[in-house]
């Protein structure tokens, strides 16, 4: 182009924001200027959400600067809105805050980024104050976005009372025929312990999509519906809905929980059919699966397949191993993960390692030895762990000198003898049928 106007300047910075090319995006900010092309409130409402996602808030904080000495029309509420959301998206709420509060106007968008902000920083309870506040201005600026928002805090904090207020909002605002509004209805709902009421949702609704089986299919598994969780997934499957991997994040559990082996093969069939076996959290579910379902060796086959291991991974196998009472693997496995040892690993194994035979004294007393040593804010955590106080105790009575300390543990917590009896539970147990994947 012979001649470049402000137009075109922005629409080359659009478009590589738009792409989340971060540097490229800067350098044209900076071309833009040495040419003498003024900025002005497009080439800002543009740049603004990349620089929040990136997080870069000194170069925030430069771009406010610029709007507060050059633009002629500072309060533009989309310029203000887009400053908010990015420092809400840096985590600096108290400019985000007071940008907000300053603001003359506001619409359905500035609402939707300050909220949406409180709940991407898990700050629950602000964005739940802001919504009191919506509703006591009689303001009606509450998009989907919004209400999505709102239904995602009501479920961390388990507010039920809240969350029906916005299904009635939602229901005066005819916004139940929106998918995702409904998706995140549902999901509180089912993480709010009401199952019931998240099934006659689900059976209002006209449109369903993997995300509201999903939703469900977790819903009934953390409400100890193991086989509705099932039903959920043949129906999704007769329904031609294509599974995605959080709908197996959620459907292994249950294969766990009922102890199907057979069904959790499947759904590890389809996982690797689906190429979605290099997923660390299906992964990590499948060798909690493997390991419930008594199937110890195949669980240890997918954790060492696995492409990349979390912490999760490794305390996963630990307690598989412990389950099973193979102590003397899980304290090997746990020596393997020294690099990178922290109080989470700590727990995995102190909570998973039973050694039932004396042949392995040695390893017992290590382990003693290393509990003694624990830190008194990690003991304090561990204490209150039932199955650390069963292992405690389990190892301190074959020590005399420890005996009372041992008994001193137990009647601080509540013990658990039921895992004690499920590694010969789960030998006993017999194969359903194959899921129909």
């Amino acid at each position: 182009m012979s001649k470049r106007d402000v137009v075109s300047w922005n629409a080359m910075v659009a478009g590589y924001a738009l792409h989340e090319i971060y540097t490229k995006t800067i350098n044209f900010i900076l071309q833009m200027q040495k040419e003498g092309i003024n900025l002005n409130s497009s080439t800002i409402v543009s740049i603004l959400p990349l620089i929040g996602q990136e997080k870069a808030l000194k170069q925030g904080k430069t771009i406010h600067g610029f709007c507060v000495r050059k633009l002629p029309d500072n309060k533009d509420v989309m310029v203000q809105t887009a400053l908010l959301d990015m420092y809400a998206k840096c985590d600096y709420f108290s400019y985000a805050r007071k940008i907000f509060d300053r603001m003359a106007l506001k619409n359905e968008v500035t609402w939707s980024a300050m909220i949406g902000g409180y709940v991407l920083s898990e700050r629950t309870s602000e964005a739940l104050s802001l919504l009191n506040q919506v509703f006591l201005e009689g303001s009606t600026n509450l998009s989907h976005t919004t209400l999505a928002s709102v239904l995602c805090s009501c479920a961390k904090l388990g507010d039920l009372n809240m969350g029906k207020q916005m299904h009635s909002v939602m229901v005066k605002l005819a916004f139940m025929s929106d998918l995702t509004s409904a998706n995140s209805l549902l999901s509180m709902y089912a993480k709010t312990s009401q199952i019931n009421q998240a099934f006659n949702l689900f059976d209002e609704m006209i449109i369903k999509d993997t995300v509201s089986h999903s939703a469900l299919i977790s819903g009934c598994v953390q409400n100890g519906h193991a086989e509705k969780a099932l039903d959920i997934f043949r129906k999704m499957k007769n329904d031609k809905i294509k599974p995605d991997g959080m709908t197996m994040v959620g459907i292994i559990p249950a294969c766990a929980h009922m102890a199907a082996l057979q069904h959790g093969k499947c759904a590890h069939a389809y996982i690797i059919i689906s190429g979605l076996a290099s997923e660390a959290m299906l992964c990590n579910s499948l060798i909690d699966m493997y390991a419930k379902c008594g199937r110890i060796e195949l669980a240890r086959k997918v954790f060492d397949r696995m492409y990349k291991r979390d912490v999760i991974s490794w305390n996963t196998m630990i307690l598989g191993y412990g389950i099973h009472g193979l102590g003397k693997e899980a304290i090997s496995l746990f020596c393997e993960m020294k690099n990178g040892f922290n109080l989470m690993c700590e727990r995995g194994v102190l909570c998973s390692v039973r050694v039932e035979s004396t042949r392995i004294l040695n390893w017992e007393k290590k382990f003693l030895e290393g509990s003694r040593r624990l830190d008194t804010r990690a003991r304090a955590t561990l204490s209150f762990c039932p199955i650390y106080s069963v292992l405690l105790v389990d190892l301190m009575k074959r020590h005399e000198s420890e005996l009372f300390r041992g008994i001193r543990v137990l009647e601080r917590v509540l013990v658990v003898v039921r895992l004690k009896l499920r590694g010969f539970y789960m030998h006993l147990l017999v194969e359903t049928e194959c899921i129909q994947i």
